[in-house]
Order: structure tokens, then sequence, then C-alpha cells
């Protein structure tokens, strides 16, 4: 059964959607990959980590991302601790996914809200994608699930009886969307509505489509590349 959604009413996004850590979590410190640095997760050779440092007196923390596949460091994220940071951690397949909080824009502009992003490092090749997502309040607190065959992304923000919306990017990896090596193309908003009915932990990728079920039983099917509702089966 399917149910169609309308996307009609503007809301105040809120937070109480959290997602699994990845396997293999530590806080401790170590070296290897990427020298000396806060290990948040280590997964399938992969280590999300952070660095701290004084810069004109000031701390400044670099959040960053290695792999067997790929030695070199990459930078995720860069600033002062206050604004700087990892989120939940969620490995699919191949995919090792993280949150990173509390960054600038993707134009390098810092904002007034939380500047978001969801992204992975791809086991196999060490390849490392996220997308830019906009959102308020302050550390937004997400459900969001990776797609395990093609990389494409869904987030659900806000929580089940309040404002709740749920955004859908698809992942293409011959499009550039002018913002360093992303693929994604713009967030599209499947679900928007004031009360929200969606259940955050029955949202899921099956064959490429975001799936979904309402507290009222229904199951609706969504296509990541336009936003819409397809037909179930």
């Amino acid at each position: 059964m399917k149910r169609s959604v309308a996307a009609a009413v503007a809301i105040a996004l809120v937070v109480g959607i959290g997602g699994p850590a990845a396997g293999g979590a530590s806080g401790a410190r170590t070296g290897g990959c990427g020298g000396d640095g806060l290990t948040r997760v280590t997964d399938q050779g992969v280590r999300l980590y952070s660095t701290s440092k004084k810069v004109k007196g000031k701390t400044r923390v670099t959040l960053l991302a290695c792999s067997t596949a790929r030695r070199t460091p990459q930078v995720l994220a860069a600033g002062p601790p206050s604004l700087v940071a990892f989120g939940a951690f969620r490995t699919t397949g191949k995919y090792v996914g993280f949150e990173v909080t509390g960054v600038q824009s993707a134009s390098g502009v810092a904002g007034a809200g939380t500047n978001y992003n969801i992204g992975w490092v791809d086991a196999r090749t060490g390849k490392v994608q996220k997308n830019f997502l906009f959102v308020r309040p302050i550390r937004p607190s997400h459900r969001y699930v990776i797609d395990p065959g093609s990389g494409s992304l869904a987030t659900i923000i806000g929580k089940q009886g309040s404002a709740q919306a749920l955004y859908v990017a698809a992942y293409r990896k011959a499009f550039a969307n002018g913002f360093g090596s992303s693929r994604y193309g713009d967030w599209k908003l499947a679900y928007d509505e004031r009360r929200g009915t969606v259940i955050p932990s029955s949202v899921a990728f099956d064959d490429g489509i975001v799936g979904y079920r309402t507290t009222a039983g229904a199951t609706v099917q969504v296509d990541p590349a336009t936003g819409k509702e397809v037909a179930a089966g």
C-alpha cells in the first residue's frame, strides 16, 4: 500500500533522531593511518579521527578520514571545537558513513545555523564523499541511511509526532555540483509535515529506492533522484 505525501508545510526542524555508531568505534589515541590523533571510528580499514592544535593561541580542530586503500588523510572539516564535531557513524556494506556538524557552508562561509554534511568513505577504494545540508538548530540529531549499492543518501530530520522532514539525494559518479568532489545534486524534499508520522527506524534503501512506513501503517517508496513517490512493489 502506498500513500501520497504532500510537501506543502514549512517546518521548524527539531532534534531527536539518532543514528547508530559503526562497529569498531574507539576513543583511544592511535598512530597508523593518518598518524596521531583521536580515533573516532575504525571499520573495514577506514579510520575517522580528529586532531587539535593551537593557531594564534586558539584551538583548531580538524576532522579527517583515511583508509588502508588511501592512506593520505582527507580533511572533512576544520575550525574551533565549539563549531566542529562528528555526529553519528553508520556502516552500510562497503560504505563507512559519518555526519559532520558545525562546519562552514559549502561556499566556505560560516552560517548562523547548523552546517551539516552526511558522507561516507568507500572502504574498498578510499574515496570520500559528503553532501551538504543547511539545517537548524545547532548540532541536530538525525537518522540517515546509505544505499549499499549506489551510495545515495536519505536523512530524516525531526521526530515522530513533531515537525518532521525526509530528504533524499542520489549519487551520480559523473555529476559535479561545483563544490569540491561531491557527486550529489541538491537534496530533494520527500516529506515535510508539522505533525510527523514517519517511523524513523523504517527509513531504508531497497534496490536504490527509499522506503518508509507511517504510523497509520502505510508504506511509501521514494525515488532519491527526484524525491517523488513511486508505486510500491
